[in-house]
């Protein structure tokens, strides 16, 4: 899927490191963006903005080259 090539292409460039199962890491960020989002979103009531820089933020952080 296009998560799994955007991973991919961050690899090659040096800009992220996905770990060596690209296809699980692309699954586990698609699930945690949306349901982490979702659940700030209700779960929480914080607004669009915060939920969404937040969950990027972290997971994002998770895959950056060191």
């Amino acid at each position: 899927g296009a998560l799994r090539r955007i991973l991919e292409d961050g690899a090659r460039e040096g800009t992220l490191d996905p770990g060596a199962d690209v296809e699980s890491t692309a699954t586990l960020l698609f699930n945690a963006v949306g349901w982490t989002y979702r659940h700030m979103r209700l779960g929480h009531r914080w607004d669009a903005e915060r939920a969404r820089s937040q969950v990027v933020d972290l997971l994002v952080s998770g895959v950056l080259a060191r």
